[in-house]
């Protein structure tokens, strides 16, 4: 029960979160793109950090 729940909440992290800032990072210069990038990592971090 506790697998499928983390596999919801990342799913839900990922389409929340990673597409819109995946459409974000195409339409920002680079240097932008890549302290979006951190930050996306940083939070994916720890969101799962939570779920464990």
């Amino acid at each position: 029960m506790m697998e499928k729940e983390r596999g919801n909440l990342l799913k839900a992290l990922g389409t929340q979160v990673a597409e819109p800032l995946r459409a974000m990072v195409m339409g920002a210069p680079l240097e932008d793109a890549h302290h979006l990038a951190q930050r996306y990592d940083r939070m994916r971090q720890e969101a799962e950090a939570q779920v464990i």
